[in-house]
């Protein structure tokens, strides 16, 4: 990694023009890939959803539409944020694959910290999304509120329908899209070319990682949701930093992705044990021990990083 800004550059100013860079890249490359993905679908699956947008209403009962939203939703997520994470690091003159952690797999035990954080941070994370559900705007905001709220219920029964098994979908080819693409792409964008950008430019990894997870957070757009998202986000953000490498990263993202996905296609959210159901929230003393629990993690994954980073202690 470079140690010092080119020309000795203010790193703030740097880090905004490098953030426009990388935002423009990934607005521009979305919709490009987004468009790409609907015209093939026209010939390859008989749907134009650019004369009739109405159509992604009926994923549910037909599968063709499904299949294009499936393949516009993959190549938007792979041009639109594995291809700017890839060319990024150009602007720093350095490999693709050292600047965005990607050249160093980890090892078993980097890879076992994976599971034991996601089930440390599922009870405390779980919880947050009850909070967050329950914030209120003040009143006067109250049409702003109704509105959001509706956007966000409308989005929420368009990902059910997405990932639905009832028009004969395939659960692999559901997994794929639903998880595979989208931990892998939104990894090297986020924890990837974003997180190593602020890193290089503020030199503080916990402040980095705070800033990415709100960002990384807002990014999708789900006010009701902000909560859980950047906890997760900062889960996979130390994970990066302890480890020197976004895999484990990705396989947290793809394991949680994975999860709602098996969930919401076999039904388990309705028919399956409480615990499955998406308005189950652990008892008060769970949450406090996985809030202790998840703190101490977090803590040791930093002992990790300054062991890997300064084995003499420095």
């Amino acid at each position: 990694m470079i140690q010092n800004l080119p020309n000795n550059q203010n790193p703030i100013l740097f880090f905004v023009s490098r953030l426009f860079i990388l935002g423009g890249m990934v607005l521009v490359f979305s919709f490009t890939f987004l468009g790409l993905g609907m015209f093939i679908s026209r010939f390859l699956f008989g749907v134009d959803l650019f004369s009739n947008p109405h159509l992604m209403n009926e994923m549910r009962t037909n599968i063709q539409v499904l299949r294009t939203m499936q393949l516009s939703q993959s190549l938007s997520a792979f041009g639109g944020f594995l291809l700017p994470a890839l060319y990024f690091p150009r602007s720093f003159g350095m490999p693709a694959v050292s600047f965005l952690k990607a050249n160093y797999v980890g090892n078993i035990f980097s890879w076992f910290w994976v599971p034991v954080l996601y089930l440390i941070a599922t009870p405390f994370i779980g919880w947050t999304v009850e909070l967050n559900e329950e914030f209120q705007l003040p009143e006067s905001w109250s049409i702003l509120e109704a509105k959001l709220r509706a956007a966000e219920n409308a989005a929420l029964e368009l990902t059910k329908a997405f990932i639905s098994n009832e028009n004969g979908s395939s659960i692999a080819i559901t997994i794929l899209v639903t998880a595979i693409i989208p931990a892998i792409a939104e990894e090297f964008l986020f924890r990837g070319a974003l997180l190593q950008l602020m890193f290089y430019c503020f030199k503080n990894r916990h402040v980095s990682i705070w800033i990415g997870a709100i960002l990384f957070s807002a990014f999708h757009g789900q006010f009701y949701g902000f909560l859980p998202r950047m906890l997760l986000g900062v889960c996979l953000g130390y994970l990066v930093m302890a480890f020197g490498s976004i895999w484990p990263a990705v396989l947290f993202h793809l394991l949680n992705n994975a999860l709602v996905t098996l969930n919401v296609f076999y039904k388990w959210d309705e028919i399956g044990p409480d615990i499955f159901h998406s308005n189950f929230v652990f008892p008060w003393y769970i949450n406090a021990i996985s809030f202790m629990l998840l703190a101490a993690a977090l803590y040791q994954l930093t002992c990790i990083w300054k062991k890997r980073v300064y084995p003499n202690g420095e």
